[in-house]
């Protein structure tokens, strides 16, 4: 007890020592500010301050004038440094802005399509919450991460900032300064507010890194004049050579500041950039190049620079490098420099005397053009730029592919804000979206293929791990691993909703012990034109059900509960009457409230017609076929369930022809009403909504039962006045996945893949199949396809309009009856011609059917067998897999119209087409076009008419092809949204979609055809 009390004496004494310490220095600090105070008195009483009073006042008045314009700004700024840095400085100033003012500029015409406010319908911070994911293989690039080492005590920290400084002591400082600002930030359980002395945590840091195709960490390297901080865990790195982590350093070059800026004022310690300075330099970073895993490129180590325009002389000093380099052993080294502080290599002259440069956003990218101004700070100063419009304006100039000077390797960032930094004047990405950092990355990876060699494919992260500023791939507490898994994905060509899946014959389908699950299905039957086709869906279900059905008059009713006890496998049916009103969500809760509990899985549909376009048998169709599809398609879609006990909702995908629909629509305020009213509430929702568009869908009861257990009454629905938006219907339409996810849920989207095919009635047919490549080659997937007919056709007569060796020919030999080959005139047409004029009407005449089909699409994605029984059933003349619809406006093909027409690469004949006066004398009567235009606007839009005209009926295979285009606004959509087609159920793809397709288009495209292939 005595030694505890000497101990405490001790400290006491120790703490009472400290005060007056503290007294002392502040009693001097008092008498050095009171001197100061009687010099400053002496020069307000001097003659010589009194005499100079009024050019002071005319020098505050000119002052405050020059602050007036944005122009006269940048003319005191000009003024300031010409009198602090000299003209020189002026010039490169000037040309800094007039470079930003550049860029702001183009980056507010090339993304004007939307403001940049808050109002424009921004998620201040649109991220999700996701579990870690590894993935396999390594990318095709290699991205690196800047890495900052800060997360461990120093003796210099400690002196500046106070005892036990670290980047967490800024970081747990943040807070939200405006509605959705994502502030603080906390690192996840799984990584902590972790200590970079620990070698452990740069161990995992390797591993997190390498199941996320992350190639390696960019070290910043803190380096004044033989100086070093922060070294302890890339030396810990050296000292532990079984971490399998590539790495480069970075010369963070500049003066560290009070204010966290590089910049020349309340410097705590200075770069000094003497001539000693450049060789001391590369002897000090010759221990780390040394390692075997300091990245190299083509056998030449890396060395970066972060502020170039901070060096007085580059030449001079990267000459150094190289030489001293070369004297020490190295070798030749690579010089790759930083974009930043407003600069660039042309800006600084220094294209001569590096080798590469390195985007660093935010740098360079604080564009006036997509500033947001329309927050409440609560009276503080800030910085706020739009993120999405950022990333919109990045990409496009990517996809300008402007000529450099030097070679750039371009980078991005996550949701930079440094707000837990500096409490006023901080720097806020607002607008953060996981789907645009997701476009970002897919852009400059496309990038670095298409301008390096693999060994070359560099691009990089900003960053790692700077928590402080708000950007890092490192996961935390609210969104998980999001942030890493969103980079990955676009690594390693992912789509960016990893949510669909496709379901075939191959597919894992449910034990029968799960079809005997309790199920409900509940029908709301409007309109009774659909009984019949909704009748036959539910048959489908594999096991015992139940049917609920609404409607809205007895005479209905008496109709369906005959259809029902006629004609339905149900083990139990109920129809309810029920006022037309809610459309079909409204009797969906009310007549399920009291049963649903008894359920384990409940189906809701409708008679789906709709009143706002000719869409709605399309799109009832294409819900019931991924929603039912066969009682073996439906063990496949319970196998979801029941394989995942967190899958709350299947739902298909969204109806192509809607796609552009699929969004809040002004609901975003009634959805977030209604989940806070049934218990659901969320703290955000994310910009872009994930519902089943139409209302359709299976679900797991207990995932969405709050929507049934909070009182909701048909009398919270408007009466029907023919409303098609934001009422509570649409409303509780955009809450299925929202309600599952507070309970806990997940959902999954489902694609039926099944292509059944009966025994059809064989039939004689001919394929002509027009070949051309530019490259003088049958390419694989020519044979691909053609392989694909065989069984199909009988006769195949390949023609190519190129000069094919005979070698190329021979590949084709297997598939075709016979092969011609023409000059390359007139095109497909021109060479249908010419095998038709070269059989003649009498051998022609001999089959059944012709198809005329050429290889400007991939091989079909499934049996082309299915597509034929289909259009058996449909009983036309002719038809083709896609249509394009009538437009009055012709100019593009030199015609006063562009009419309806089957698009001409793959199209089909009967026999009475093909040995009719019309299909002949068009063939016989056609002029062998040389330009492209005139063979579409003389050729292909107009045969379909012709042989209409001449009372032959026609049909395409995707029927939606009638009217898609006016609801995506887009009349190229086998070039430019080939995947609408495809989920459609197109199986013909077209080969120059992937020259016309943005990124993440292609990804997509290319990630459903090879599943649906497979």
């Amino acid at each position: 007890m005595r030694n505890e009390l000497q101990n405490y004496e001790e400290e006491i004494q120790k703490l009472n020592d400290q005060i007056d310490s503290l007294n002392n220095l502040n009693a001097t600090l008092r008498e050095v500010a009171a001197a100061k105070e009687n010099e400053l008195e002496k020069i307000r009483s001097s003659i010589s301050w009194k005499l100079t009073a009024p050019f002071r006042y005319m020098g505050n008045v000119c002052y405050s004038l020059m602050q007036k314009t944005y122009f006269t700004q940048c003319a005191l700024e000009a003024i300031k440094i010409l009198f602090t840095k000299g003209p020189r400085e002026v010039c490169h100033a000037c040309a800094r802005f007039i470079d930003r003012t550049r860029n702001s500029n183009d980056a507010g015409l090339m993304t004007e399509s939307r403001s940049n406010n808050n109002k424009d319908g921004y998620s201040a911070y649109d991220s999700v919450y996701e579990e870690n994911k590894v993935f396999k293989g390594q990318p095709d690039v290699k991205m690196l991460a800047f890495y900052l080492p800060q997360y461990h005590t120093f003796p210099e920290n400690d002196e500046w900032w106070g005892k036990g400084f670290t980047e967490w002591t800024n970081v747990k400082r943040g807070d939200s300064r405006f509605v959705g600002h994502y502030q603080p930030r906390v690192p996840h359980k799984d990584i902590g507010y972790y200590s970079l002395e620990n070698v452990s945590v740069l161990a995992k840091q390797a591993q997190l890194a390498k199941e996320h195709g992350i190639y390696g960490f960019c070290f910043y390297y803190y380096w004044f004049s033989g100086k070093r901080l922060m070294e302890k865990p890339v030396d810990m790195l050296l000292k532990h050579p079984e971490i399998d982590l590539p790495f480069c350093l970075c010369w963070a070059n500049e003066n560290w500041t009070r204010a966290w800026d590089g910049k020349n004022k309340n410097i705590l310690i200075a770069q000094e950039y003497s001539d000693k300075d450049d060789e001391q330099f590369i002897l000090d970073m010759k221990k780390y190049i040394d390692d075997s895993r300091y990245i190299r490129i083509n056998g030449k180590p890396l060395v970066m620079v972060y502020n170039p325009g901070q060096i007085p002389d580059c030449h001079k000093s990267f000459a150094k490098w190289r030489e001293c380099a070369r004297k020490a052993g190295i070798g030749e080294i690579l010089i790759w420099t930083c974009q930043t502080a407003n600069n660039n290599a042309d800006l600084l002259n220094i294209t001569d005397c590096i080798d590469a440069e390195v985007e660093f956003p935010p740098h360079n990218m604080w564009l006036d053009s997509i500033a947001v101004r329309d927050l409440d700070l609560k009276g503080k100063a800030a910085f706020i730029f739009n993120y999405q419009r950022l990333v919109d304006y990045q990409v496009k100039k990517l996809e300008e592919d402007k000529k450099v000077s030097v070679p750039i390797h371009h980078s991005c960032m996550l949701a930079w804000d440094n707000a837990a930094r500096r409490k006023n004047e901080w720097f806020t990405y607002y607008a953060f979206s996981l789907r645009s950092l997701y476009k970002w990355v897919l852009a400059i990876a496309k990038k670095a293929r298409k301008d390096f060699d693999e060994e070359e494919r560099f691009i990089f992260v900003n960053a790692w791990n700077e928590w402080g500023e708000g950007t890092y791939l490192e996961p935390d507490e609210k969104y998980g691993y999001s942030n890493i898994n969103t980079v990955s994905k676009a690594l390693y060509q992912l789509p960016f909703y990893d949510d669909l899946c496709i379901l075939d014959e191959k597919s894992e389908k449910a034990e029968v012990q799960v079809l005997d699950k309790k199920i409900a299905v509940h029908a709301h039957m409007f309109y009774l034109e659909t009984l019949e086709e909704t009748i036959q869906n539910m048959n489908y279900i594999p096991g015992a059900f139940d049917c609920y059905v609404s409607t809205d008059t007895e005479e209905k009713k008496a109709v369906i509960e005959k259809a029902l006890r006629d004609r339905c496998k149900c083990e139990k049916f109920q129809v309810m009457v029920l006022e037309n009103r809610g459309r079909d969500v409204a009797p969906f809760i009310v007549q399920m409230t009291p049963v649903i509990q008894k359920y384990d899985y409940v189906c809701h549909i409708h008679s789906k017609k709709t009143k706002t376009g000719e869409y709605g048998n399309e799109w009832r169709k294409y819900i019931f076929r991924h929603l039912f599809g066969g009682s073996e398609y439906l063990q496949t879609l319970f196998n979801v369930f029941e394989k995942n006990s967190k899958v709350g909702i299947i739902m298909p995908e969204t109806f192509p022809v809607l796609e552009l629909q699929a969004e809040w629509g002004g609901n975003l305020e009634g959805v977030q009403a209604l989940l806070t009213r049934i218990g659901c509430e969320t703290e955000s929702l994310p910009q872009d909504p994930v519902f089943p568009v139409g209302n359709m869908f299976w679900a797991r009861v207990e995932a969405i039962l709050p929507m049934f257990t909070a009182g909701i009454r048909q009398s919270d629905f408007p009466q029907e006045s023919g409303q098609v938006n934001a009422t509570i219907a649409h409303q509780i339409e955009r809450s299925w996945v929202y309600v599952a996810e507070k309970k806990g849920f997940t959902y999954k989207k489902v694609y039926n893949n099944f292509r059944h095919v009966k025994n059809m009635p064989g039939k004689k047919r001919l394929g002509i199949f027009v070949h051309y490549d530019k490259t003088n080659i049958i390419s694989s997937e020519d044979l691909e396809t053609l392989k694909a007919y065989k069984g199909i056709l009988q006769d195949i007569v390949f023609v190519t309009n190129c000069d094919l060796t005979q070698q190329e020919l021979d590949k084709a030999k297997p598939y075709a009856s016979d092969i011609m080959k023409r000059d390359n005139i007139g095109m497909d047409f021109g060479a249908w011609k010419y095998v038709l004029c070269a059989l003649g009407k009498e051998k022609v005449g001999e089959y059944d059917e012709l198809v005329l089909f050429n290889n400007s699409c991939y091989a079909p994605l499934y049996d082309m067998n299915y597509v034929f029984e289909t259009m058996e059933s449909e009983n036309v003349d002719f038809w083709g897999i896609t249509l394009f619809p009538y437009l009055s406006d012709g100019t593009y093909i030199h015609k006063e119209c562009i009419p309806e027409h089957l698009q001409s690469y793959f199209t089909v004949y009967k026999k009475n087409v093909v040995n009719s006066e019309a299909f002949w004398e068009f063939w016989e009567g056609m002029p062998v076009y040389e330009n492209y235009i005139d063979v579409v606007g003389n050729c292909e839009s107009q045969f379909t008419k012709l042989l209409h005209d001449a009372g032959f009926s026609y049909a395409p295979f995707i029927k939606e092809s009638l009217y898609i285009n006016q609801y995506l606004n887009n009349y190229s959509i086998p070039y430019e949204k080939p995947t609408s087609f495809v989920l459609l159920g197109d199986p013909l793809v077209k080969k120059k979609s992937k020259d016309y397709v943005k990124e993440e288009e292609r990804v997509k495209l290319a990630y459903l055809m090879e599943a649906m292939k497979n």
